[in-house]
C-alpha cells in the first residue's frame, strides 16, 4: 500500500494525506487482534478507500500547485525582468519540466524542481518588495526634507530666539513673519501627514527595524510641528510650560 503511494509520488505531493495514512496503518498495525478481526478488516478498508482517493489526484494536486506558482510568477513577471532579464522565464522553465518529470515517473525530480521555483519566487517577491518599500520611504523622506526646509527660517533659530520671540507681546505675529509662506500651522499639518502616511505602510519582513526607525524619525518630527503651532497660542499657558514648549520645540 504505501510503496504504491511512494510509487505514484502521492509522498512528494500530498505529504500529509500520505503521512495520516501511514499513522492509521501504524495504529491498526500495533492493535491489531484477532478476536476483532472483522473490525480491523473494515478499518483497513478505509484506508484503503483513503489512498485511492490519495493515488487518484496526486496529478491533478499537482497540476493546482504548479498553476498557483505561475499565477504568483506572473504577477511579478513584468516588474522583476528588469530587474534580473531572464529570471522569470528560468522559473516558467522550472514549473514546466515539474509536470514533464512527474508525467514521466520522474518524481524526485519533480518536487525538487518544484521547490527550486518555490523558493525562487519567494526570493523574487521579497526583493521586488524590498523595492517597493524603499520607494516609499524615500518619498516620505524626500518629502519631509522639502517640508524641513521650507520652515528653515523659523528652523535656523537659535533656542534663545525662538524664547524671546515666543514671549514678546507680538510673539504670534512675529513668528508668522518669520516663517513666511510655511506657517507652524501648516508646518503641523505636513509633519502629522507624513507620519500618518507612513503608518500605513507595510514593510516586507526584511525592512521591519528599519520602518520602526523612520516611524521613529517622523513621529519626533510632528511632535516638533506641534510644539512650534502652541507658540502661537502661548497666551494661554503658564511660562513654565512656555519654556518647556520653546526648548522641545
Amino acid at each position: 500500500t504505501l510503496n504504491l503511494a511512494i510509487n505514484s509520488g502521492a509522498n512528494y505531493f500530498q505529504p500529509e494525506k500520505c503521512k495520516k495514512i501511514t499513522a492509521s496503518l501504524g495504529k491498526i498495525e500495533s492493535e491489531f487482534n484477532t478476536n476483532n478481526f472483522d473490525y480491523y478488516r473494515k478499518e483497513l478498508d478505509k484506508v484503503d478507500a483513503e489512498l485511492n482517493n490519495v493515488l487518484s489526484t496526486v496529478p491533478e494536486s499537482l497540476n493546482a500547485i504548479v498553476a498557483a506558482e505561475l499565477k504568483r510568477l506572473e504577477n511579478i513577471a513584468t516588474d522583476y525582468e528588469n530587474i534580473q532579464p531572464g529570471k522569470v522565464e528560468q522559473v516558467r522553465s522550472l514549473l514546466k519540466y515539474t509536470i514533464i518529470d512527474f508525467n514521466k515517473g520522474k518524481y524526485n525530480q519533480a518536487y525538487l524542481q518544484l521547490k527550486e521555483s518555490d523558493r525562487a519566487i519567494n526570493k523574487m517577491e521579497t526583493i521586488l518588495a524590498e523595492e517597493r518599500y524603499i520607494k516609499e520611504a524615500t518619498q516620505l523622506l524626500d518629502e519631509l526634507d522639502s517640508t524641513l526646509n521650507d520652515f528653515r527660517r523659523v528652523l535656523s533659530l537659535s533656542p534663545e530666539m525662538v524664547l524671546k520671540v515666543a514671549t514678546d507681546p507680538q510673539g504670534k505675529q512675529r513668528m508668522l513673519a518669520i516663517s513666511g509662506t510655511m506657517s507652524p500651522t501648516i508646518f503641523r499639518e505636513k509633519l502629522a501627514s507624513l507620519y500618518e502616511k507612513a503608518t500605513n505602510i507595510k514593510p516586507p519582513a526584511t525592512k521591519k527595524n528599519l520602518h520602526k526607525a523612520l516611524l521613529k524619525t517622523l513621529n519626533t518630527a510632528s511632535l516638533a510641528g506641534v510644539d512650534f503651532e502652541t507658540l502661537l497660542i502661548l497666551e494661554e499657558y503658564s511660562y513654565s510650560c512656555l519654556l518647556y514648549t520653546s526648548d522641545a520645540a
